[in-house]
This record gives C-alpha cells, structure tokens and sequence, in this order.
C-alpha cells in the first residue's frame, strides 16, 4: 500500500465516522423532540372504507332493482305491486298507465354522488319550507289520505336528477306551480277547491296551511336521508341505497346488504314496537329481512327551527357499526 493510498483509506473512514455520528444526533434529536406519551392517545377515527372487497359499488338503483330488494324481505312483492296499481288506477283513471311508465323508468343517479358539503350548501340557502306552519296546521282538510299522481318523495328525487344538483325548498315550490297536475289538480280535485286556490298563497287558508306543513315535511326528510346517506359513505364507508317505491309501499328507506334501514320519527301518531299507532313499520312489512332502525325525536324547537334537522353524528356511527356488525335493531324473524 502506498502511503498516498493508506490517507485515502483514513480520510474516507474519518468522513464515514462524521456522518456517522451527524445522523445519530440528528436522530438523537428528533426522538428527544417526540411526545412519546401521545403516540398511546387512540386517534380520532378517519374514514376507513369498510364495504369488502368483493361487493360492487352501486351508483344507480332502477325499478328491476327495487324488485329484486323487495323480495329479500320476505314479501308477496307480485300481490303488493298489484294493490298499489289498484288503488292508484282507481284514482288517477286514464292518466295512470302514463305515469307508471315513467315510474317504472325512473333511476335514482344524483343521490349516490351527493355530498356533505352540498348538504351544507343547502341547509345555507333554502328558504324555510315551513314558513310558519306547524302540526296543528297538518289536521285541515285530512291531506294525509289523498292519493297524489307520483309520490312526494320521487318528485323531489326527480326534480334533483333534472337540476342536476339537491334542489332548495324554492325550487321544490316553484317546480309544482309550475307544473299543477304534477301534484296540486290532485290536491285540488280531492279537496274540492279550485286549483287557483292552491296557485295562490299557501298561508293564506287552513287547507293551502296543512298543504304547505305537509311538502316541507317531505322535503325536511329528503334532505336528512340524502345527509344520512353521504354521511355514512364519506365518514364511515358504509353504502346504503334507496328506491322511492321501496320506501312508499315496502317502508325500507335504504338498504344496506341484505339489512333494512328504516328511519323513525319518534310520535305517538307512528307504529311503536307494541303496534300502537297507524304507521307500519318496516319490520312489520319484512319479516324475513333484518331491519336496522335509526330513530330521531321530533324537535320540540320546531317552530324556530324552521330548517331540515338531521340524524345526530353519534347515532350514524351507531348506525354504521351496527349495519357492518350485523347487531341490528330488528333481527329477521325465525322460519320454521
């Protein structure tokens, strides 16, 4: 070796020992500068998509879906579908084969790619669906028994697929003055009122008071089941979906696997688990489906309140844990 090589050697090795020693305090340093304590704290949970790997992403539900859910839940969904027709045939005459059709072409597309913070948008810039009126408006005129051409629910659906966007409480309003045989001749032909009755100011007459108590309930729903929906996919990864009919004449709101969800105003006129009260229940129209049951109070504010209230945080991740558990409120009843 020669002695220029052996101060090569030595100063390599020097210069291996430095940075040696440079990377060790630097490391040294960083370690010292960690709250270690925090690294036991459990963090905030995070969206986690949790949907298995196998099961595909629906991003539109149509009338051949609907039927196939509506079997899962043990139903004669062929003697359902008849009475429905029935009844609606006998009201609507001539013009019901029309509206079926559409009805049978309509698919649910916008809902599954709303989004919390359209729903923020929203909750911001509606007007207030109630403008005033309250439950003891909602008892003028008996409006809860008349047959309307097309669910309100499907209504409000469609108009969303037309805008493109989650309409505001204006929009809903304007969209059925607009177009009266959508919803209002029916109301008007059922009530015996002239229909420019019903294109005036709905504040202005106890029957036009209960109309108005009735769409803005309709439409505050609307809007807390799109806001359950997205709240559910964006912040737990649990994708539920939706079918008006499923929900009008099955009482499944959403389903989730072979679950149901229904969500449940807690009110003396409803169905309770001692079937007391004149709404059924999901479980009660499913017996062979598990239903999981998401109830909220109504809001004792709610005159004030005049905007669409929503399903507590704490309760759509019960909501969440459940579904994907399988501990659900209502278990499927037993075949022997």
């Amino acid at each position: 070796m020669t002695e220029a090589t052996a101060l090569a050697d030595l100063i390599h090795e020097f210069v291996l020992t430095v940075r040696d020693a440079r990377v060790t305090i630097f490391c040294m340093s960083l370690i010292s500068s960690l709250d270690i304590s925090s690294l036991d704290v459990q963090p905030r949970r995070a969206f986690q998509p949790r949907r298995k790997a196998s099961e595909p992403v629906v991003t539109s539900t149509g009338w051949d879906w609907m039927l196939r859910e509506a079997a899962v839940g043990g139903s004669d969904v062929e003697k359902v579908i008849a009475a429905w027709n029935r009844r609606r045939e006998a009201s609507l005459k001539d013009r019901w084969p029309l509206i079926l059709s559409r009805m049978k072409s309509f698919v649910h597309r916008r809902m599954y790619t709303v989004t919390l913070s359209e729903i923020d948008d929203v909750l911001l810039g509606t007007d207030k669906p109630f403008g005033g009126t309250d439950g003891r408006d909602s008892k003028h005129g008996f409006l809860h028994n008349a047959t309307t051409p097309s669910p309100i629910n499907l209504i409000l659906h469609s108009l969303m697929e037309r805008l493109g966007r989650i309409p505001f409480w204006q929009d809903f309003e304007a969209y059925l003055r607009q177009h009266p045989l959508v919803l209002l001749s029916s109301i008007a032909a059922y009530t015996g009122l002239p229909l420019e009755k019903f294109q005036g100011d709905w504040l202005d007459f106890d029957i036009g008071r209960a109309l108005r108590f009735r769409l803005a309930t309709a439409y505050n729903s609307f809007i807390r089941e799109l806001h359950l929906r997205a709240a559910l996919a964006e912040r737990h990864g649990v994708f539920i979906y939706h079918h008006f009919l499923l929900d009008a004449e099955f009482k499944i709101d959403f389903t989730f696997r072979d679950i149901a969800i229904e969500l449940y105003l807690v009110n003396e006129n409803f169905k309770d688990d001692n079937d007391s009260g004149r709404k059924l229940r999901c479980f009660d129209v499913n017996p062979g489906r598990d239903v999981e049951v998401v109830s909220f109070k109504l809001r004792h504010d709610a005159k004030l309140y005049d905007k669409p209230w929503l399903i507590e945080d704490s309760d759509i991740e019960r909501t969440a844990d459940n579904l994907l558990s399988g501990k659900v409120t209502h278990p499927r009843k037993p075949v022997f």
